[in-house]
């Protein structure tokens, strides 16, 4: 997906069969959330910090909430890249 079709605001899903950043064989595919900000990693790669919707939040797995606890990390956001994610109406 082109860095221009993606802008803050717009609704997402990830892909299927995406692999979760944190917890490697974590399939995300499927969650949703909103783009809340647009930057890019060291590498100069642009990257995209999604602000899971409710639905997503409640269906998380457990474990991957305390997993993300134990490291201090915010399981209601997620930086992704641009191409593990599509648009959504």
């Amino acid at each position: 997906m082109s860095e221009t079709n993606l802008k803050v605001g717009n609704k997402v899903q990830v892909k299927e069969c995406t692999e979760c950043p944190d917890i490697k064989y974590l399939d995300i595919g499927g969650w949703k959330g909103i783009i809340t900000e647009i930057t890019k990693d060291d590498q100069d790669n642009g990257l995209i910090l999604i602000e899971w919707d409710d639905i997503t939040l409640r269906n998380m797995p457990h474990y991957f909430v305390e997993h993300g606890d134990e490291l201090g990390l915010i399981n209601t956001k997620m930086y992704l890249n641009f191409d593990e994610v599509e648009l959504i109406k």
